[in-house]
C-alpha cells in the first residue's frame, strides 16, 4: 500500500464491522450474537515534529494521507485474546484510492475495540489487566516505493470506545522514516541499515515488536529481545540515479536515538558504497528525518 500515507494528517474511513469468530483466553467461543456496526476512523492531527506527509507531490510541506483498495487491518474486541491467526481481519472495499475508506470484516458487540495496521495473520492480541498487547512482526525487507515508503511497511495502531460522543477509531503511527537521498549513474538494487542503540549495542530495527494498544498519551512500539539489527530496502529491478537530481529512499524504522549507523548501497552491477557516521540519528515517530545529500561514489566507510 502507498496505504497509510503517513503523518498528522485527519482522515475520516467508514468501517463496517459485521461480527465474527473470536477468542477469549484461548478458547474458541461462537456463541454472542454477530452486530452489525459502522465505526469511523480518523488519523491523527499535526504535531510540531510533522513536517512531511506521504502523499501529494514531494516538495509539498503537508502531504496528504491515503487508504488503497484492499488495505486491510487486524481488529479486535478489548478484553479478548486472539492468537493463531484467528484476530479478524478488515479490508478496505473502496474502488478508489482515496481519503475515505471502507473497512468491512466481522467481530462481536462489544465497548472498546483496538486495531493495528497493517493486517497479518500472524499477529496476536493479549488482554493482560489495564494492557492490551498487540505483538507482530515489522519487516526485515521492506520494499521500494516511488517517493514513500514500502507498501505495508508502516505500522498504525487504533482504539475505539463505543461510547463516546462520536465513536471513532484513532490511529497513530508506531515508526518514523529515514530518508536517504542519493545521485550518481548506478542503478541502486538495496539498501540496508545498521545501527547502535543508546547504550552502544546493535540497535532491534526489524522482526519481533509489540505496542500497548491501551496507551496513554502516544503509543510506544517495542522492540523484542530477539527482534533483528538489520532492515533492507529492496529495490527489485532496481532504481537508476541521476546526476542532477536526488533520488529519495524511504526506510521505515523503529523510534528512538542511534549514536550511530551506517548504510550499505548496493547496485545492479554487484558494487557496494557504505557510508557511516558516529552522530547521533534521532527517529521520531510519526516524522521523516533526512539524511545528507551522497553522490554514489564505491568506496569504504566515511562520515556523512
Amino acid at each position: 500500500m502507498k496505504k497509510l500515507y503517513i503523518i498528522s494528517i485527519v482522515s475520516t474511513l467508514a468501517l463496517a464491522i459485521f461480527g465474527c469468530t473470536r477468542i477469549e483466553n484461548g478458547d474458541m467461543d461462537n456463541a454472542e450474537p454477530k452486530v452489525f456496526k459502522v465505526f469511523q476512523a480518523i488519523i491523527e492531527g499535526d504535531n510540531s515534529d510533522t513536517k512531511t506527509i506521504l502523499g501529494g507531490d514531494p516538495s509539498d510541506t503537508l502531504r496528504k494521507i491515503y487508504w488503497e483498495p484492499n488495505d486491510s487491518i487486524a481488529v479486535s474486541r478489548d478484553t479478548y485474546s486472539y492468537y493463531d491467526g484467528n484476530i479478524p481481519k478488515f479490508t478496505n472495499n473502496s474502488s478508489d484510492t482515496s481519503r475515505v475508506g471502507n473497512f468491512t470484516g466481522s467481530i462481536s458487540d462489544g465497548r472498546m475495540y483496538y486495531a493495528l495496521y497493517p493486517y497479518n495473520k500472524s499477529i496476536t492480541y493479549n488482554y493482560n489487566n489495564n494492557k492490551r498487547i498487540f505483538e507482530f512482526t515489522l519487516p526485515e525487507k521492506q520494499v521500494y516505493g516511488e517517493n514513500t515508503f514500502g507498501s505495508s511497511s508502516f505500522p498504525m495502531v487504533g482504539k475505539l470506545d463505543t461510547a463516546a460522543v462520536t465513536p471513532q477509531f484513532i490511529f497513530k503511527n508506531l515508526c518514523g522514516i529515514l530518508v536517504i537521498n542519493l545521485k550518481g549513474t548506478e542503478t541502486v538494487k538495496s539498501i540496508t541499515f545498521r545501527g547502535t542503540d543508546s547504550t552502544g549495542v546493535a540497535a532491534k530495527v526489524s522482526g519481533k515488536a509489540s505496542v500497548n494498544a491501551a496507551y496513554t498519551g502516544e503509543p510506544n512500539m517495542v522492540m523484542e529481545s530477539d527482534a533483528g539489527i538489520t532492515m533492507t530496502l529492496d529495490c527489485l529491478d532496481g532504481v537508476t540515479l541521476n546526476e542532477t537530481d536526488s533520488t529519495s529512499f524511504y526506510m521505515v524504522l523503529p523510534a528512538g536515538k542511534y549514536n550511530s549507523f551506517n548504510i550499505a548501497i548496493a547496485t545492479a552491477d554487484g558494487k557496494i558504497m557504505y557510508k557511516g557516521t558516529d552522530k547521533p540519528l534521532t527517529i521520531r515517530r510519526s516524522s521523516a528525518t533526512f539524511a545528507t545529500s551522497l553522490n554514489y561514489v564505491e568506496m569504504p566507510v566515511t562520515s556523512l
